[in-house]
């Protein structure tokens, strides 16, 4: 199913990636998916969400390092137990 808007096109796969990727917070669904949208001329690749993702993770690379910085030390290991957790399973 093709979606339409001002000549632009975008997969509902690839749609169901984005809200999957932004984990249905509707904030980063809605950002991402502006990057997105912006970059589609007039198809959406999948290139141009890998760009997305890398464009919204450095937008908000000073929230997260300080976000980082003001956990304790037990906060901080359990995002890396978790993210290994996530990785290995």
């Amino acid at each position: 199913m093709q979606k339409k808007k001002k000549g632009k096109h975008i997969t509902e796969k690839q749609a169901i990636r984005i809200c999957r990727i932004s984990e249905n917070l509707s904030s980063l669904v809605q950002h991402l998916a502006w990057l997105i949208w912006y970059k589609a001329s007039p198809d959406v690749s999948d290139q141009m969400i890998e760009q997305a993702i890398d464009e919204l993770l450095n937008q908000n690379r000073l929230f997260y390092q300080r976000d980082m910085e003001t956990m304790t030390v037990y906060q901080k290991n359990f995002l890396i137990a978790v993210l290994i957790w996530n990785v290995i399973c």
